[in-house]
């Protein structure tokens, strides 16, 4: 589909008097429509062009330029800029930058070593986790086990790394406080990021895969494994649980999910690999593994920070 279709496309949708950019991409020869919403009904826009991605051709993305609403036309394209590809790690001088190689490569990692490689921890991080996660129980139940308790699990093999020892945890709390809801309070960590008062603009990618869209536009999370094993993952993710990208912020990533994980080995082993490319996810308001766990199997939206 050429521009004028999409242009046509939008001429004919509720979002025909928004002020539109077309982006011209000299480096790899590509043009991108764009243009600006309220904030308030993005996410109404997203799925309206969503519901027509196998006719367009094109993916809807939700971001924002970081500029003012009267500016946003000439800075939007600083976010599809090739340096921040640069900077990562293993990244070669003659690797092409262009969307379709990153697109290419990606199509060829082996996610199984990547989380063994990208999920090994130190002995000091083993060595502190049982104290944060005792003290989280304790925080939200009111009581929790004491570390002899966790030593002779250790003993008994029962708990081995900090997957296994949120997995012990999660059943202790369960057994012992089985009748605990969820409320919103343990999902407000997952709220969408709302860029507002910037520009929120909506950009059209030639691509029909959330998931590509990391090749147009980078995730800071990329800086420590690389954009093509993202790519890679978040495939991987729309694939196992239909999750598809609506909204790329730079540093936070926003999907909404058709089906959520549905047992407790699929929810952590979900938990643990979000965890581990964006760690700021739960690091930074400070939610354990165990409570991600639960959240991602009762929610239908995601959020994935990650942050310098």
């Amino acid at each position: 589909m050429v521009l004028t279709d999409l242009e046509n496309v939008l001429n004919a949708s509720p979002w025909k008097d928004h002020p539109r950019q077309v982006i011209q991409l000299e480096e790899f020869d590509q043009v991108i429509l764009s243009f600006k919403v309220e904030g308030s009904i993005a996410f109404k826009a997203w799925q309206w062009l969503r519901t027509r991605v196998d006719t367009l051709q094109y993916w809807p993305v939700i971001t924002t330029a970081w500029t003012s609403e009267s500016t946003w036309h000439t800075s939007i394209k600083e976010e599809f800029r090739r340096w921040p590809f640069t900077q990562e790690p293993h990244r070669q001088a003659e690797d092409s930058l262009t969307p379709a190689a990153l697109i290419e490569r990606s199509q060829k990692i082996s996610l199984e070593q990547f989380w063994q490689r990208l999920c090994h921890e130190s002995d000091e991080e083993l060595a502190e986790a049982p104290v944060y996660s005792l003290a989280d129980t304790q925080a939200i139940y009111g009581s929790a086990p004491d570390q002899t308790m966790i030593n002779e699990a250790r003993t008994l093999g029962l708990i081995c790394d900090r997957l296994s020892l949120e997995k012990w945890l999660y059943s202790w709390e369960e057994n012992h406080h089985p009748h605990r809801q969820l409320t919103a309070t343990d999902f407000s960590y997952m709220e969408w990021f709302d860029p507002s008062p910037q520009a929120v603009v909506i950009v059209l990618l030639p691509i029909t895969s959330g998931a590509e869209s990391l090749a147009y536009l980078h995730w800071y999370a990329a800086e420590t494994v690389g954009s093509e094993a993202l790519i890679a993952v978040l495939k991987d993710w729309e694939q196992a649980y239909g999750a598809e990208l609506v909204a790329h912020f730079g540093t936070m990533l926003q999907f909404v999910v058709s089906r959520p994980p549905q047992t407790l080995d699929q929810a952590f082993a979900l938990a643990a690999q979000q965890y581990a490319v964006a760690p700021c996810t739960l690091a930074l308001p400070g939610v354990s593994l165990r409570e991600h766990v639960r959240a991602l199997m009762h929610t239908d939206k995601w959020f994935l920070h990650e942050r310098p």
